[in-house]
């Protein structure tokens, strides 16, 4: 295939992404493979010019990069070991996100993107659950952390609702509908225990004892009290149903109102751990 193979990556479409460290390129092979397979450079020099330019993905350059993985969305870091930068390729082109600055200090400086250093041997690692690529700086024997825009991880929640905030969303939902039915149940119940007192005391003798409050109502209502009990229900059904929905949506809004997170180049490079 004319390609030094260093490294290889597979894309979400099943492409695979293969390193060609000597030549500072980055090549696209599709599948399936074949001896009639031919690669497609994605960044670098087709003629093997190095350097440290961004830009378009052919007029990029990098230099002798050692290391590259793969977001949920297909955009490609890349670890530019002797740039010390780490590069990102999307289709927007080649930019820097974090190094490459040679004048700045020793080889392991934390903060800022544009501020951090790394070593001359360092490889990187896309962590799609928390959405943030992972640094493993081997010469300064530090693992750090570089935080992501949330759209490039946007697909891995985007790909399958989560079963988890499913079976929570409706089992607030249908807990909210039960609780606001015994409610409204129990106040039918005490408003018929009431209404019932109330007609015994009003035909009963002044000389008869008050009956007491644990008398029962009759089990066959009257046709008046049948009609207005039926109006009652439907019209509790009614608003239980139109709360529970208010109460669903204030649900789903409150598991997904979480802030976007950003990466510009205010953005720190923290470590994570320290071997």
């Amino acid at each position: 295939m004319g390609v030094n193979l260093y490294s290889v990556e597979v894309l979400p479409n099943g492409e695979l992404l293969v390193l060609d460290s000597a030549n500072s390129n980055i090549y696209k092979i599709s599948q399936p493979l074949s001896r009639y397979s031919r690669p497609k450079l994605v960044a670098g020099s087709a003629d093997g010019y190095t350097g440290h330019v961004d830009g378009k993905v052919r007029e990029a350059r990098m230099n002798h990069p050692k290391g590259l993985t793969v977001d949920d969305k297909g955009s490609i870091y890349v670890a530019d070991t002797v740039n010390m930068a780490i590069r990102k390729i999307s289709d927007a082109g080649v930019t820097t996100i974090a190094g490459g600055n040679w004048g700045r200090g020793g080889s392991h400086v934390d903060g800022p993107s544009e501020d951090a250093k790394f070593s001359t041997d360092f490889d990187v690692v896309y962590i799609g659950g928390s959405c943030s690529l992972l640094v493993i700086d081997r010469g300064n024997k530090a693992i750090r952390e570089i935080q992501l825009q949330y759209d490039d991880c946007a697909n891995q929640y985007g790909a399958g609702f989560p079963l988890g905030i499913v079976v929570l969303v409706a089992a607030g939902f249908f807990g909210y509908m039960l609780a606001m039915l015994q409610r409204r149940v129990g106040t039918m119940m005490s408003s018929q225990d009431d209404l019932t007192i109330k007609k015994q005391s009003i035909n009963s003798s002044p000389y008869q004892k008050p009956p007491k409050l644990s008398v029962r109502p009759p089990l066959i209502p009257t046709g008046d009290e049948q009609e207005s009990q039926e109006e009652s229900i439907f019209g509790s059904l009614g608003k239980l149903f139109v709360n529970a929905g208010e109460s669903a949506a204030e649900i789903v809004g409150g598991l997904f109102g979480f802030k976007k997170k950003t990466t510009d180049p205010s953005t720190p490079v923290s470590e994570s751990a320290k071997a």
